[in-house]
Formats: C-alpha cells, sequence, structure tokens
C-alpha cells in the first residue's frame, strides 16, 4: 500500500496509512520524507557542513544523508552527511568549547 503523506513514494504496511519513515520522521522532527527530500534538494544534494554530495540511503556514512536537529530544541536545521553529523552531535553532547578545539587544532601535531 502507498504512504497517504502528500508526494512520498514510499510503501507502508498494509495496516498503515503512513509509510516507517514518515511515522518517524513526523514524530521526532515535526517533518515528512518528501519534506526531508526537499530540505536536501535545497542544500544542492550536498552536506551542509562539508558540501560532499549525499543521498538518503539509510547509511551513516560520509555519503549518507542524515536530518540534523538542534539537541536542546528539536528543530530541524538542514542535513548533514553521517560523518559530519556524528561529529556534530558528539560536539554539542560534549559542551567541547570552541575556542578549546580551536587551540588544539591549531597547535603544533
Amino acid at each position: 500500500m502507498k504512504c497517504k503523506t502528500k508526494n512520498c513514494r514510499n510503501i507502508s504496511a498494509p495496516d498503515r496509512t503512513v509509510c516507517h519513515t514518515c511515522k518517524n520522521l513526523i514524530y521526532r522532527y515535526g517533518v515528512t520524507t518528501p519534506e526531508r527530500r526537499k530540505l536536501l534538494k535545497e542544500q544542492n544534494n550536498s552536506c551542509g557542513l562539508c558540501k560532499n554530495k549525499i543521498k538518503f540511503t539509510g547509511d551513516t556514512d560520509q555519503s549518507g544523508a542524515c536530518l540534523d536537529h538542534c539537541h536542546s530544541t528539536g528543530k530541524v536545521r538542514g542535513i548533514l552527511c553521517g560523518t559530519c553529523n556524528t561529529w556534530l552531535g558528539y560536539y554539542e553532547n560534549k559542551k567541547i568549547d570552541p575556542g578549546t578545539l580551536r587551540d588544539y587544532i591549531g597547535g603544533e601535531g
């Protein structure tokens, strides 16, 4: 059965009206699969940070696209590759000071 979300091409389970992906995205971030695709298209199919070309594959590697959101507010910020999304999440969750990071990577290795 086709997902009932407008412009979604996914298939849903026979006893469901929306596909698993849309249900999860709506519950967690308030967006649908087509809205997620539109965000990526608006970013030229590129990661919002490193600018590498990405697509929604389900992978969390450099080529896999992830919906990025603020961990405090839940607000969607854009689309990142899996690598940048993991890095940014770690950066935010550990509350790493940008000055400390700048000093560390700017020093002699």
